[in-house]
């Protein structure tokens, strides 16, 4: 008998579905423990109301056993304000992918994300605690604060960052989906391309 396959708890980037791209495929993989999706209508309550959704969401999971989180783009954004207000929430395997992580360089998201300020502080002041921490990313990807991303790897060297050389914010379904693939699996060689 074969082992299970390790769950995840998806969090998507703006606009995403389980319907489409990366959800689905999670969904196909049997590796969906579930998710939250960014939609119209969960965009649409305030940003406070968000965060204590996808609060909510975490001790959900973590009370249910999950140990493994991936967060997409604006998804990511979401996760570390609430990993930061709540430390609780330390034991997640996290892998974060095209995050956005604040203010700079989002003209292609046209807004600056709430409380950009206080994330960018939190983060350099070391709040975002997880059992362990990846990020993948596109060398070319125009909307990542490259240097908060520097920042929070001298402030925390057990961050493992992987660069898709030549890859944007979208980085090539293919390309994810054997990371992803590797990454369920700890079986991922970082910092290659």
């Amino acid at each position: 008998m074969s082992k299970p396959k390790e769950k995840v708890l998806y969090i998507t980037g703006l606009h995403g579905s389980t319907e489409k791209g990366l959800g689905l495929f999670l969904k196909s993989e049997g590796y969906l423990h579930g998710a939250i999706e960014l939609n119209n209508a969960f965009t649409s309550i305030r940003f406070t109301r968000q965060l204590e959704k996808v609060e909510q969401r975490l001790i959900d999971y973590r009370n249910e056993g999950g140990r493994k989180i991936i967060a997409n783009s604006f998804g990511a954004y979401l996760l570390l304000q609430v990993l930061c207000r709540n430390q609780s929430l330390s034991i997640f395997d996290i892998l974060l992918i095209s995050p956005v992580l604040g203010a700079a360089n989002l003209g292609a998201l046209g807004r600056i994300p709430p409380q950009a300020n206080k994330l960018k502080f939190d983060l350099l002041s070391g709040k975002h605690k997880h059992n362990s921490l990846a990020i993948i990313a596109g060398s070319d990807d125009l909307v990542i604060n490259w240097t908060l991303i520097g920042y929070m790897k001298a402030a925390d060297e057990e961050i493992n960052l992987h660069f898709c050389n030549g890859e944007g914010h979208q980085i090539s379904p293919e390309y994810l989906q054997k990371f992803i693939r590797g990454w369920v699996k700890n079986e991922i060689d970082f910092y290659s391309s």
